[in-house]
């Protein structure tokens, strides 16, 4: 009984830890259409965004989010904000997409074509490289 005791005491608390951290990307940038109505966004929220169990916005409009798929990008946004290897990540998709739950994030090669589609597609959300043209789209905040 007691180590049972144990094992629920740290696995709520590897989940309270877990989700209150703030993210930090460096090199990398959130951005979202300009109409999205969030300034800012916490961790285990955007985690619920990209895993398909956040699906609207405040005030009811459809998320859209989209991943660059440049390596480095790619595997720092999933392992640090997603809190997820790539093949977690992979293999969590391909069960949501077999079982008919879900459709993993649309993915982009440049950086220049996901901010043409941030800035197109309403309620899209998506990251860039710090550098990338923002022009037209809405920086959010991590928390």
């Amino acid at each position: 009984m007691g180590r049972r005791l144990l094992v629920v005491l740290l696995t709520w608390s590897t989940l309270l830890v877990g989700t209150s951290r703030a993210i930090d990307l460096p090199g990398l940038v959130v951005v979202a259409h300009a109409e999205v109505a969030v300034e800012q966004v916490s961790a285990q929220e955007l985690r619920r965004i990209y895993l398909g169990k956040a699906t609207r916005w405040p005030g009811g409009q459809t998320i859209r989010p989209v991943m660059l798929q440049q390596p480095e990008a790619y595997e720092q946004f999933v392992e640090t904000a997603l809190d997820r290897t790539e093949e977690n990540f992979s293999v969590f998709w391909k069960r949501m997409v077999f079982t008919g739950k879900g459709r993993p994030p649309r993915t982009f090669d440049t950086a220049g074509e996901l901010a043409f589609y941030v800035r197109e597609t309403a309620g899209a959300i998506g990251f860039l490289p710090v550098g990338a043209d923002r022009t037209g789209l809405k920086v959010i905040v991590l928390d």
